[in-house]
């Protein structure tokens, strides 16, 4: 009995020290977030159909990833707002949905100005959500971001003739 309040006591001490959020750290990630910013996009998350299973399950074996998390690591990934347009080119592993006529492009990119932006602040969660919508070259985009802790982002991605994706992501100092 001892020993295990022991552990737990050992690992509620390790684990709360080193990972402390200040406020100071949420109001510069709060004035990056709700300014210009720049992601650095490390993982994707596809949504998981039948189809794309069958056919990630092939590819990303090769490389070590699954068909439920693919690493983007050393990849350039990049998503960037500046002056209220939006830069990126994430990549898309999924399904076409309700299209009339074939993409160009098998990404999502998007270099367009932004529309519908919301930032929501929520002071007690320490998170940042910042929601708006950009069109690429054959559809639209409703992309929502969560700024967590640390600079650490989360990037969904709902499209009109796509799949949902998400992507984790890392916040770049300017």
């Amino acid at each position: 009995m001892r020993f295990s309040l022991f552990i737990c006591l050992l690992f509620l001490i390790g684990c709360s020290s080193s990972k402390t959020y200040t406020v100071e750290d949420f109001n510069r990630v709060k004035g990056i977030a709700t300014n210009d910013f720049k992601l650095d996009v490390t993982v994707a998350y596809p949504f998981n159909t039948n189809a794309t299973n069958q056919v990630l399950t092939q590819v990303t074996m090769q490389r070590g990833d699954s068909p439920n998390r693919i690493n983007l690591s050393g990849e350039s990934v990049t998503f960037e707002l500046r002056n209220d347009s939006l830069f990126t080119q994430l990549p898309f592993y999924g399904e076409q949905r309700l299209s009339t006529r074939y993409m160009s492009n098998p990404g999502i990119v998007v270099e367009a100005p932004i529309s519908d932006n919301e930032i929501i602040i929520n002071e007690e969660r320490k998170m940042i959500t910042r929601k708006f919508n950009a069109s690429g070259k054959d559809e639209n985009h409703e992309f929502v971001i969560e700024f967590l802790k640390h600079g650490f982002s989360k990037i969904y991605v709902t499209s009109t003739s796509r799949t949902f994706m998400n992507y984790d992501a890392q916040l770049v100092e300017k």
